[in-house]
């Protein structure tokens, strides 16, 4: 018997220790409490420890909270069956730990048990354990298969989280509870079932699991959490229970080998009709499957696409959405990179935001006559369109609806929309054609912003403001004529037309921001003829006219209040400014 088996012995035989609140033996610091022994600490040099089962007696039934956290020199461990429970923090950090077998004593793990027990390859629960506490086994990136006994109810969140060399995972019968992250980044692990006893799963369980490939659902599962199966993306098949009756956001984010999504035929929710997802109707079309090729044509019975219902498609070419359809969700079609042909049906009303972002191959798109809103960023970097119709039924284009469209050539504003969003247009670079519609009140911040192929701009008598940077870069402008009604001119409004050649502002004209025309560098003529016939004091902001090198004439209306001292700063080549004798 070695030295320290010995002197265990020893400690074991000083019973007096034993009225003590806290004793110590060898290994070994615990607690004596209602005729059973908890162990606080262990303090021993490591290598395999054998766990006495009683002492003086004394049943040892507890592993307490951090007994043997960041035992670093402790390879081995024989735990006896009189545990029964094994404390929060237990076994943390006990990296050289490889090998451990949890007795049929044992009922409860506590959180954090074994995390970072990266050794551990050999890991098997007894089967009287019910509860497995949350980040159990967190970072056990040896462990590579694990049976969780019939015994188990639930398992905590993020259990074997990172546990990246877990390729087999057997979960019981019993288990009704899979809380969140459970199997996050168990990057190993290739197939999954879950059992009809299992009625609640967390968000995010299998979460970033890249070589899973198969997964079922039974038939007790109420919900698939928020990212159940997201950046699975060797994920073929997923097969969903009968009572599933939610499913969650970005559960299938990534999933870009997935080709089908099967739904158990007596589920009252939901529906699959090959290989795609909708709801029991069939008139809500909820996901698309990323990893299938080729065309699709959308069934008659749908009026919804779904929030998300094509994402990341990349092998999508062509899709064809029917009359039935009114409504395109938010990112429906968010980076479909691959997707060429689109045929929209003549009854959507509303395309969401996001909704055809990056679709960088497609080449056309004739919008519906019935269309009333196009939300922000609904074609954003649709890198090959060359021509946009936007009828006369919409009354808003939202904030960067096409922003960075770089091909787009030719646009026509119909004449319900009253507000061009923020950035809708900016960044059009080839764009030099652009018909603004008569009902147009707003153009909005960056509306146009370095779109440096327009030459020709003509903002109707409808509009009442140019917001800030609107036109801001346009360099090729070289003719702007501005309707009768504009009273709100926004900061750098065409700061940078290099190419404007004179510019004459209506008496409408209240306000003339900061820098609203700085860098004009062509401009010789301007007229500013302020508010004069409405009674409206008008002004000229802080360099207005800044570096307009070649401005040589201005003119300056009896309506004109207000004018910055540096709003006409580096105009080095004006001569002449004349002012109207009623002013």
């Amino acid at each position: 018997m070695n030295t320290r088996q010995n002197l265990i012995q020893v400690f074991v035989l000083c019973a007096v220790l034993l009225t003590l609140p806290t004793v110590v033996r060898a290994q070994f610091t615990f607690i004596t409490n209602n005729g059973a022994i908890t162990i606080t600490r262990y303090t021993g040099a490591g290598g395999t420890v054998v766990i006495p089962n009683a002492t003086n007696g004394y049943p040892v039934t507890i592993i307490g909270p951090q007994a043997f956290m960041s035992c670093s020199t402790l390879t081995g461990l024989s735990i006896p069956n009189s545990i029964k429970s094994i404390g929060d923090y237990a076994f943390e950090e006990d990296y050289q730990l490889t090998s451990l077998s949890i007795p049929d004593s044992v009922t409860n793990i506590g959180k954090v048990a074994f995390e970072g027990c990266s050794g551990l390859t050999n890991f098997s629960l007894g089967n009287s354990v019910i509860t497995i506490g949350s980040e159990a086994c967190w970072g056990c990136s040896h462990l590579n298969n694990l049976t969780i006994p019939n015994s188990v109810s639930s398992l905590g969140d993020s259990t074997f989280y990172e546990c990246t060399g877990l390729t087999n995972i057997l979960i019981g019968t019993n288990v009704s509870s899979i809380g969140s992250y459970v199997f996050y980044n168990c990057s190993s692990l290739a197939s999954v079932v879950i059992p009809n006893s299992v009625t609640n799963l967390g968000d995010y369980v299998f979460d970033d699991c890249t070589g899973l490939t198969n997964a079922i659902i039974g038939n007790g599962a109420t919900s698939i959490g928020n990212g159940e199966f997201s950046e699975c993306t060797l994920l073929k098949q997923l097969s969903i229970g009968s009572s599933v009756a939610a499913i969650g956001t970005n559960v299938f984010l990534y999933c870009s080998s997935l080709i089908t999504i099967t739904v158990d035929t007596n589920n009252m929710v939901y529906s699959s009709l090959a290989g795609v997802l909708f709801n029991r109707d069939e008139t809500i079309l909820l996901q698309y499957p990323p990893g299938k090729v080729g065309s699709y044509t959308i069934p008659n019975s749908v009026t919804l696409i779904g929030t998300n219902a094509f994402y990341d498609c990349f092998n999508l070419s062509s899709v064809v959405i029917p009359n039935s359809v009114t409504n395109i969700s938010d990112n429906s079609f968010y980076q479909c990179v691959n997707l060429t042909g689109l045929g929209m049906g003549t009854n959507v009303l509303s395309i969401g935001t996001n909704a055809f972002y990056l679709c960088r191959s497609m080449v056309g798109i004739s919008l519906p006559n019935n269309l009333i809103t196009i939300g922000d960023y609904a074609f954003a970097e649709c890198w090959s369109l060359t021509s946009i119709l936007v009828p006369n039924s919409v009354v808003n284009i939202g904030n960067q609806a096409f922003y960075d469209c770089q091909t787009l050539k030719n646009v026509m504003v119909g004449n319900g929309v009253t507000n061009i969003g923020s950035g809708a247009f900016q960044s059009c670079s080839w764009l030099n054609n652009i018909t603004i519609g008569n009902n147009v009140v707003t153009i909005g911040t960056n509306a146009f912003n370095a779109d440096i192929a327009l030459t020709n701009v003509a903002i109707p008598n409808s509009v009442i403001t140019v917001a800030s940077s609107a036109f801001a870069g346009c360099n090729g402008v070289v003719h702007l004529t501005i309707g009768a009604n504009l009273a709100n001119i926004g900061y750098d409004a065409f700061s940078g037309c290099s190419g404007l050649l004179s510019v004459t502002l209506p008496n409408s004209v209240t306000n003339i921001g900061a820098f609203a025309f700085n860098g004009c560098s062509s401009l010789t003529n301007v007229t500013l003829l302020g508010g004069a016939s409405s009674g409206v004091m008008s002004s000229v902001g802080a360099s207005a006219f800044n570096s307009c090198t070649k401005l040589a004439n201005v003119m300056i209306g009896s309506g004109i209040t207000s004018i910055a001292d540096d709003a006409f700063t580096f105009c080095s080549n004006l001569t002449t400014i004349i002012v109207d004798t009623n002013n």
